[in-house]
């Protein structure tokens, strides 16, 4: 009998708490914050990165805010981007049934990028598209694994890069 109604509690206790739990996973609301550190491309140099990432949150699947981009290829050349980031959340009005991938994002952005290389500095328009994932760590602490793609336009050139990051970010 006692292990009948023990079974029955907990049955019923996973049904009503699975609702309530479901409707805490969107923690994506108002400020938030990201930076980390990683390595990327630009050509055949390769280049060891960090980023700071803020702003606000409108609605469950749109962020907006700026980023400051930092890389290095060596000490003699360094990049600086500093741009408007628009992020989206595009899976996330599906929760429930795609697990993981509910925190996928897309993001694109624009502003203003310099270059201190050889002794020769240089700024132009700066262009940013990327992607990358939230894992949850715990509350509203994420790991976030970054792919970000860099077009620096100069008056005399353009650069492109490939970065891929690892950051922790707060929602």
């Amino acid at each position: 009998m006692f292990q009948r109604a023990t079974i029955t509690l907990a049955i019923y206790l996973a049904l009503c708490l699975a609702p309530t739990n479901a409707q805490q996973v969107n923690t994506h609301r108002g400020f938030w914050l990201s930076f980390g550190a990683g390595g990327g491309w630009m050509g055949d140099e390769r280049s060891a990165t960090t980023y700071f990432r803020m702003g606000g949150t409108p609605n469950e699947w749109v962020h907006f805010g700026g980023q400051v981009l930092h890389w290095w290829q060596h000490e003699d050349a360094e990049h600086t981007s500093v741009s408007a980031v628009f992020s989206v959340y595009p899976l996330l009005g599906a929760r429930g049934g795609l697990g993981l991938f509910n925190e996928f994002f897309l993001k694109t952005g624009f502003g203003i990028s310099a270059a201190d290389c050889y002794e020769h500095d240089v700024s132009g328009l700066g262009l940013n598209f990327g992607t990358g994932i939230d894992l949850q760590i715990g509350g509203n602490f994420f790991v976030t694994p970054n792919i970000d793609y860099l077009v620096d336009f100069y008056s005399q050139s353009t650069y492109t890069s490939l970065l891929f990051s690892l950051g922790l970010s707060w929602h």
